[in-house]
């Protein structure tokens, strides 16, 4: 009662019982000494009240802690007033809360009464009742049992479902017929993860479309997906089936289940999205509507398939149109289209078709050892096989043909039309059109294809006056392609006969034969003279003639560096690979050469050329070919690399959907970069991924978003009028580190203070020093002076001496930039450092830090700086044979400045070897007279000097001179 609780404490610790404990824990509570209540709960072992005790310890409100303390003590409306008048009344609201929860139990136990009465009672109108009052209480268990006694089974059973008592459900479902309740199970099954379960309610609710959905979505059963949607005839679930099926790019079974469902509009859309319309033919059959017939072959005429548009115009009754496109169908497909267009003619019957399909006169013929070329005016060029006389290939081009020109073994055709062009035509490959021929002449009269053995695809055309080299590249990056390699001049009235390797045998007017050799192939004849201008000139026409070991050869006898490139180049532009590799082996391109080997063995010609394209550079060739690669994913993956972004998230959302944040967030760094904020913001944004897995990616685009909003912020009150709003701008920029910032909206304030504060915290001394000038503030010099012996500390530790010294120097601290250079040794850096700048008292303690550590030269010479010559003569005469010449040289300088006749004599007597009986050149001497002004004794001097050279090398005067 006294409050003397020291004490009442040693008290109990001598003899206290539990009682004498407790009462002192009480009383320690009611006069709120927390701490000694802790010491004393402790002590009796009271753990649960220590615990409570140090929750609150720190409480430093005294109605709220003495609150705390009286709901200890049990005294709740003690403590409730307490709470009330505190600044936390909301801890009141837990006595609330008991009674609620009191009141909460009160009400259970009367509603388990109510219901426990109901249940007892025989009228099932009763139990409908009260079951329906603890439904809408959400007592969904009570409320079953009711409704199961009042033999409501639809309501019991809805009501099991909600309180999840399955056993009860599945006892009860059998004497269900509502299609509700069936779809109430499905759809809490189907939420509780048991899907087989989910699939017999709903086909028990007869809801099909779900029962698909969770066979596609939920148990990975096709199958059974398709049956029910060709029994029960659901579109919807045809639809999912679909959708199902093009997840796997199996278009075939997607457009298959749309027909059989009878969605022909959707069946067709998608088959002419996904360039599948091949398939949607097969599957339609015979089935389709007239409708359907002219839709497919307008897809494939559009497409210019006109083989397959043929049919189908066939089928719905257009024959002019079918035989039109059975006429315009590629070589591979000839036979067939003229078979199906002698069907359409005959279908048809009618005259006017049949007259276009059999018109045509021939104009030429060529006949090979195996094949009949001709062409005819209406513009066919047909192959016919001698042996079988049956056509082979028909071509048709838009006029007449009125020469045809084929090769030795007849799987190449040149033709010229009835308007002077020229064309090649390979009717052997369907992966070669008809190439028109670049440049031709309309003078043209006939065409000779080369009989050297490996000189297939080389051919020339000729006129009277000339003679033009072809020669065709089927295998490049830039697909097949003809290209006019040079022309050559023919001489007069002479006629090409046979063409074989760059020889041209021409029958002149008498009936003799002569020989012209081309000027396209001059490589052949490449001797060791030949200028480097010719040589690229013959590596060029080797390579277009695709002769690449005679354009290796060029290169290894007397190739530039550019004919190598030029040639690698070739190698990579005809997919030569193996050949490109041992080209930049010999040329030095070590990274071509791995980049190249890496590559060595890819069979896909696409992806191949892909590949080569890029590394020529030529960046949207190689997207092309890539895209219709096996793998066009390596497009985006080129982008990428590339920093191509744009181009990059175009091929992302076509490609890959799931990189598109990744890109998204590069894009953003390049865009920060360089200082597109707000696209780079957008950016940002775009690469949050919201997904746990990327939580450090996700961490990177928040930082980039926080620092354009900052930026973005900073940039609006730059532009804003108010002084103050830049300074609170500034000074938030500040207390997130961003100093640069800062110190710019500070600078635009004009709180030159505060901005150059700023400016020394990002160490950018430029605008420090430009702005210093206005600062008159002792604390900010002080700051860049610490600043600047901080960083001068920091070259110390990095043993950045010469750095350290610049930094000390340029803050005038020039003796602390001295004592660091003696200490460590540093004094050439420290006199370089300072140059011209210094005072005479710093080139003394130079000159005799050197002086003291024998350093001659360096001595003398700044000596010599401050005004002591004779200690500057002393010096450079002491300097070893290593440095003499150079020490003298000097030592003339410098007595030639100070004019001085007892250091000239001094000089004198060491050049003449008085001193150290070692005479000088006499060449000094006369240096030193010349240094002094006396031409008189330097001419006496030269004189005697040359006349000594000519003595020791009579009959040489270069020497005296």
């Amino acid at each position: 009662m006294l409050k003397r609780f020291n004490e009442a404490l040693a008290l109990c610790k001598s003899a206290g019982t539990n009682a004498d404990w407790a009462e002192l824990g009480k009383a320690c509570l009611v006069h709120m000494e927390v701490e000694l209540a802790i010491q004393v709960y402790r002590m009796s072992g009271n753990v649960g009240m220590v615990r409570s005790l140090q929750r609150i310890q720190g409480t430093e409100e005294m109605n709220l802690l003495a609150g705390h303390l009286a709901m200890f003590l049990e005294d709740y409306d003690r403590a409730q007033d307490l709470y009330l008048s505190s600044s936390s009344p909301v801890a009141a609201l837990e006595f609330q809360e008991h009674d609620e929860a009191c009141q909460a139990g009160m009400a259970r136990m009367y509603v388990r009464r109510g219901a426990a009465l109901a249940n007892q009672n025989r009228r099932r109108f009763l139990k409908k009742e009260c079951g329906a009052v603890l439904e809408s209480m959400k007592q969904y268990s009570e409320a079953a049992q009711l409704y199961e006694e009042g033999q409501y089974y639809d309501k019991a059973v809805s009501a099991y479902i909600r309180c999840k008592n399955w056993t009860k459900v599945e006892e009860l479902l059998p004497n269900i017929s509502s299609p509700e309740i069936h779809l109430q199970y499905a759809k809490a099954k189907e939420a509780e993860g048991k899907y087989k379960d989910a699939a017999r309610a709903y086909e028990s609710a007869k809801d099909w479309d779900s029962v698909i959905r969770v066979l596609l979505d939920h148990l990975n059963k096709p199958e059974e997906a398709v049956r029910i949607a060709r029994e029960m005839q659901s579109i919807g679930g045809a639809k999912m089936v679909a959708r199902f099926f093009l997840q796997s790019n199996d278009y075939g079974s997607a457009i298959r289940i749309l027909v059989s469902s009878d969605c022909h509009d959707e069946a067709f859309q998608l088959a002419q999205q996904h360039g599948k319309m091949e398939v949607y033919a097969d599957i339609i059959g015979s089935e389709a509507t007239q409708e359907n017939y002219q839709c497919i072959a307008l897809y494939f005429e559009g497409e210019k398939k006109h083989l397959e548009a043929g049919k189908f115009f066939q089928k719905c009754g257009q024959y002019s149109r079918a035989l039109k496109n059975f006429l315009l169908c590629p070589n591979t497909e000839d036979n067939l289209a003229i078979e199906m267009a002698i069907e359409t003619v005959g279908q048809a019957k009618d005259s006017s078709l049949t007259n276009q399909l059999i018109k045509g006169r021939i104009l030429c013929h060529a006949l090979t050892a195996d094949f009949l070329h001709y062409g005819t005016d209406s513009g066919s060029v047909v192959c016919v096989l001698v042996e079988d006389w049956e056509t082979v290939s028909s071509y048709s081009h838009s006029v007449g043909v009125r020469k045809v020109f084929p090769d030795v073994i007849g799987t190449r055709v040149v033709f010229i039309d009835n308007q002077n062009s020229g064309f090649l035509l390979s009717p052997a490959n369907a992966t070669e059109s008809c190439f028109e021929l670049p440049n031709f002449s309309p003078t043209i009269t006939g065409v000779l294809w080369d009989n050297w053995h490996a000189g297939r695809g080389v051919f020339v055309a000729y006129d009277d006056d000339q003679v033009y080299t072809y020669a065709l590249h089927e295998t490049t990056i830039y697909g097949p392609q003809v290209v006019l390699v040079g022309s050559t001049a023919l001489p007069f009235s002479q006629k090409p006969l046979l063409f074989d390797n760059g020889e041209l045998t021409c029958q002149m007017s008498c009936g003799k034969n002569s020989k012209v050799e081309l000027s396209t192939h001059s490589f052949l004849k490449h001797t060791a003279t030949d200028s480097s201008t010719e040589l690229s000139r013959q590596l060029a026409q080797a390579v277009m003639l695709k002769r690449f070991n005679e354009a290796l050869a060029l290169c290894k006898s007397a190739g530039t560096n550019a004919d190598w490139a030029e040639l690698g180049k070739a190698c990579l532009v005809h997919m030569e690979v193996e050949l490109a590799i041992q080209v930049y082996r010999m040329s030095g391109n070590v990274g071509m050469v791995r980049s190249l080997q890496r590559i060595q063995g890819t069979e896909e010609m696409n992806l191949l050329a892909g590949h080569l394209a890029m590394f020529l550079e030529d960046y949207d060739r190689a997207q092309d070919l890539y895209l219709s690669s096996s793998s066009p994913v390596a497009a985006l993956e080129m982008r990428r690399d590339l920093l191509h972004w744009d181009s990059a998230l175009m091929l992302a959302k076509r490609l890959a959907e799931d990189q598109i944040p990744f890109i998204s967030k590069e894009y953003a760094v390049h865009l920060e970069f360089v200082g597109d904020y707000v696209n780079a913001l957008a950016h940002y944004e775009k690469g949050m991924t919201h997904n746990s897995k990327f939580q450090e990616h996700d961490a990177a685009c928040q930082a980039g978003m926080a620092r354009m909003y900052v930026r973005r912020g900073a940039a609006l009150a730059n532009q804003h009028p108010s002084r103050d709003l830049k300074k609170e701008c500034g000074a938030i920029l500040e207390s997130m580190k961003q100093y640069s910032e800062a110190a710019q909206l500070y600078e635009e304030g004009q709180y030159y203070d505060k901005a150059v504060s700023a400016y020394i915290c990002c160490k950018n001394w430029t605008k420090v020093e430009e702005l210093l000038p206005n600062i008159s503030s002792p604390e900010i010099h002080l700051q860049y002076a610490k600043a600047k012996e901080a960083e001068g500390k920091f070259f110390l530790q990095s043993n950045d001496y010469g750095s350290a010294i610049r930094i000390l120097v340029s803050s005038d601290c020039h003796d602390e930039a001295f004592q660091l250079a003696q200490q460590h040794g540093k004094m050439e850096v420290y006199a370089d450092i300072i140059g011209s700048e210094a005072t005479q008292e710093n080139y003394q303690c130079i000159a005799l830090y050197f002086e003291g550590e024998k350093k001659h030269l360096q001595a003398g010479k700044f000596f010599q700086k401050c005004g002591q010559y004779s200690r500057a003569l002393k010096n450079f005469l002491l300097c070893p044979n290593t440095e003499d010449n150079l020490a003298i040289e000097m030592a003339i300088e410098m007595v030639g400045q100070a004019k001085d006749s007892s250091l000239t004599n001094q000089l004198v007597d060491y050049l003449m070897g008085e001193s150290d009986g070692m005479p000088k050149d006499a060449k000094y001497l006369s240096q030193l007279y010349t240094a002094l002004q006396q031409y008189r004794e330097a001419d006496r001097t030269a004189i005697i000097i040359a006349r000594e050279e000519q003595s020791q090398n009579p009959g040489s005067f270069d020497p005296a001179f």
